[in-house]
């Protein structure tokens, strides 16, 4: 007999059958979490590339929210991680990340969002000398405080990620290891060698700056 979740995978996989809904990937920001490409007919790709121990990234992101306002309506958004080598805490963020987004997918931009808020905790100065467990317990705290844990933030009948269950999935290769390597080699795949950049409609924008608003898209987007 089929296990529940079993059940609901074949259910989600009927429905968008039904549906002709194109497979949807965990790849949004802003608390969105799927985009799927029917709900985009009509509009072009805006992929963002961040790395998540990246302070211009940082500027980036918290700048997406009044961006995606003002081109939402012909732009499909979604934001990606990668890593770069000269941020050696990034990959261990994308795979806390990941290990969020594995169990607990709609509160993935809320977790992005907390580890850009706290994000000199994890910085090289901050982290001198910490071995990789106790970079993971820098993660596992700032999900705690964000609600990551908290039943508050999952259905009637979710179990929610406990600290424990999180900092075990950091290190599983099949469900964190591998997906936040198989993001990085995506970003390579189009060209991003660093952080931010937004690639549109399959090409990569040179010469962005991770400061620019809406103002300053619009003169490179007319």
């Amino acid at each position: 007999r089929p296990s529940p979740d079993m059940m609901f995978r074949r259910l989600s996989q009927a429905l968008l059958s039904r549906t002709r809904l194109a497979p949807f990937a965990v790849v949004g920001g802003f608390g969105c979490v799927a985009s799927f490409s029917a709900l985009a007919e009509g509009k072009k790709d805006w992929k963002v590339f961040i790395d998540l121990q990246c302070p211009y990234s940082k500027t980036c992101y918290n700048n997406l929210p009044e961006i995606k306002s003002k081109f939402g309506g012909e732009y499909t958004f979604s934001v990606h991680v990668t890593t770069l080598p000269f941020h050696p805490n990034a990959f261990a963020a994308h795979c806390a990340l990941k290990a969020v987004e594995s169990a607990a997918p709609h509160l993935r931009g809320m977790y992005i969002g907390a580890l850009y808020e706290n994000q000199e905790r994890f910085m090289n100065k901050a982290t001198e000398g910490c071995t990789r467990g106790q970079v993971l317990e820098i993660f596992a705290d700032i999900a705690e405080e964000a609600g990551v844990f908290s039943s508050k933030n999952y259905g009637y009948f979710a179990t929610p990620l406990s600290r424990e269950n999180f900092l075990k999935l950091c290190g599983d290769w099949s469900k964190v290891t591998y997906p936040a390597f198989t993001e990085y080699k995506e970003a390579g795949g189009l060209g991003v060698f660093g952080t931010p950049k937004h690639v549109i409609d399959g090409k990569l924008i040179p010469d962005t700056e991770s400061s620019w608003t809406s103002a300053d898209w619009a003169k490179v987007l007319k």
